[in-house]
């Protein structure tokens, strides 16, 4: 809440004492307001890859894992039933195999789903989205030639779509990981 040009009160909330206090510009408040935004669904999108991959783990057998950051991410070398799983928000309904997982997660991350409703930032509040655990790759363009550093080896060059709300650089794992 503005208290003046330069003064934002953060409302007292949960184990809170006293309200917070924030001195800043307004500029630098929504700047704050944005980079918060980009971490809160990353850490939503975190969340989602590792349900799928406990999901893919408990479903098939021939899973290909690769190494990144945070973990590592699952891929199935079989096509299967393509299932959709939620972006979790606050009002995302935990239910079936996708359901226990999140819960599971929930769980071990400290979290409950009631978490994901911060009042006091509403541009952080989201709805559920749902994402397909298998998006189909359009117009894939490769093209080989030689590496430009390294003369002893390839490389390529590779040209592709993916619906919204899918990472390239997942495909580009998947390809060459």
């Amino acid at each position: 809440k503005k208290i003046s040009d330069y003064e934002w009160e953060i409302p007292k909330q949960g184990d809170m004492l006293v309200p917070g206090r924030i001195i800043a510009s307004k500029k630098l408040i929504e700047e704050m307001d944005e980079k918060l935004r980009l971490y809160f669904n990353s850490y939503r999108a975190y969340l989602f890859n590792e349900v799928l991959a406990r999901y893919l783990k408990e479903k098939f057998k021939d899973i290909k894992e690769i190494d990144y950051s945070l973990g590592k991410f699952a891929f199935s070398e079989k096509r299967f039933i393509n299932v959709r799983i939620p972006l979790i928000a606050f009002d995302t309904e935990l239910k079936g195999d996708i359901g226990n997982i999140y819960n599971e997660m929930l769980k071990k991350e400290g979290l409950e789903i009631k978490n994901f409703l911060i009042r006091s930032y509403p541009n952080l509040v989201e709805k559920t989205v749902y994402r397909n655990a298998l998006v189909d790759v359009k117009n894939l363009k490769v093209k080989y030639s030689k590496d430009e550093i390294d003369k002893d080896k390839m490389q390529a060059e590779v040209e592709f779509f993916l619906q919204k709300g899918s990472y390239g650089t997942l495909f580009i794992k998947k390809m060459f990981g």
